[in-house]
């Protein structure tokens, strides 16, 4: 009696300080992942449990011939507590907890388990001895915030050795983030990072914002990007002045470009909307921001229910099927977009007018090549809508409008 005793008391210490793992076995690919999501997105209390077990489920996704993938979801906690035992301390603010401060503004908890990473390929990578809050320090300095939502926010920085402005961003971790593995790298990375890191690769982009370093602290993230300046986003430019065929066009091709470049380096960006483009004032250079919501590129489909874009550029049958595919998502995204930037306003007010309503057209002067492809990008059979590589070959972007 007393040998087992003992020998509880062994587990019951071994699983307070190394927290067991379990590992489920994946389902067809598809079923798990969105279930899991919808689960945590919209009940709450099924959220992992008050013990200081982590559970991951894991799938895998074959896509096309560009190998296999793996993405967990797991309990963002560090295994020392569990979820409801996490509690603000009395230097923690709300604001804080709901976003946690940048590195050098307050003290980050705790800096010795902090662990800096830098993207492939990013500038002068951080000593991989030191900490992140340490490794950020060292090189750059925060500026005012440029933005915020609930992703987080958003300060301008700069580059100490060189003085180079950059964009910096600022994401708690939650308990329903997405982990991928993607290939040739060997650890699990947040949905964000991953997919910023796949669009690194060869070639690179001039139409997708770039990831320069990230770190990762026990409550958050920290992405260090590229801030093109001046910049402002695409959908300010289009409420404030007037555009004519030739700045859409301009605008347009970049954006189909970008998208396009999205599909075939694996990525399925899922929130195309005016939000997520910035604008060079000076040059009218276009680059395609803020990943969070994206999927790997999967030629079998999604299930509608993870569907993550706006509800203004969400294609219909999204709404109606149990399965949308990431083309003909991408191509009706950009006919909406193509609309707004036409029109200065969206064509479609709530999902009854995406289901029922005709697409009118409030700016005339438009011709009537622009006219006649947000027509097939806003088809409602997605296999009648055009492929991205025939927007781009359609006689408006063909025709010069000099």
């Amino acid at each position: 009696m007393l040998w087992s005793l003992l020998f509880l008391q062994l587990i019951l210490f071994l699983n307070h300080h190394h927290p067991l793992q379990i590992t489920m076995a994946a389902p067809d690919p598809g079923e798990l992942l969105p279930e899991i999501l919808l689960r945590a997105s919209r009940h709450p209390q099924l959220a992992p449990p008050e013990t200081h077990v982590e559970r991951m489920c894991r799938e895998s996704l074959s896509l096309s011939s560009r190998g296999s993938y793996c993405s967990e979801w797991r309990w963002s906690g560090d295994g020392s507590e569990s979820p409801k035992q996490q509690g603000l301390s009395r230097s923690d603010s709300l604001e804080g907890f709901l976003c946690p401060p940048l590195p050098g503004q307050v003290p980050v908890e705790p800096t010795e388990t902090s662990t800096g990473r830098t993207a492939q390929g990013a500038v002068e990578a951080s000593p991989v001895n030191k900490s992140s809050t340490e490794s950020f320090e060292s090189f750059y300095n925060v500026e005012k915030m440029i933005g915020s939502g609930g992703y987080g926010k958003v300060f301008l920085g700069t580059r100490k050795f060189d003085g180079k402005k950059v964009a910096i961003k600022r994401m708690r971790k939650i308990d329903n983030d997405l982990y991928l593995n993607i290939p040739g790298n060997p650890e699990l990375l947040v949905t964000e990072v991953a997919l910023l890191m796949m669009m690194r690769r060869e070639s690179i982009s001039p139409f997708v914002i770039q990831l320069y370093q990230w770190f990762e602290e026990p409550r958050g993230f920290t992405l260090v990007m590229e801030y093109p300046e001046p910049c402002e986003r695409l959908l300010d430019s289009i409420t404030r002045d007037p555009w004519n065929d030739r700045f859409s066009q301009v605008v347009m091709r970049q954006a189909v470009q970008a998208v396009q470049h999205c599909i075939h380096h694996g990525v399925f960006h899922n929130d195309i909307h005016s939000q997520n483009f910035l604008l060079k004032k000076d040059t009218l250079e276009l680059k395609l921001i803020d990943f969070g919501c994206g999927q790997l590129f999967s030629s079998e489909g999604y299930e509608s229910n993870i569907y993550r874009g706006v509800p203004d550029y969400c294609p219909p049958e999204v709404l109606t099927e149990p399965r949308f595919h990431a083309v003909p998502a991408n191509v009706w995204s950009l006919g909406v977009l193509m609309y707004e930037v036409s029109n200065g306003c969206l064509p479609f007010l709530n999902t009854t007018e995406i289901l029922q309503a005709k697409v009118t057209f409030e700016n005339r002067n438009f011709s009537k090549y622009c006219r006649d492809l947000i027509g097939q990008c806003l088809s409602r059979d997605p296999t009648k809508r055009p492929s991205l590589e025939q927007m781009l070959q359609h006689q408006w972007f063909d025709r010069d409008l000099h």
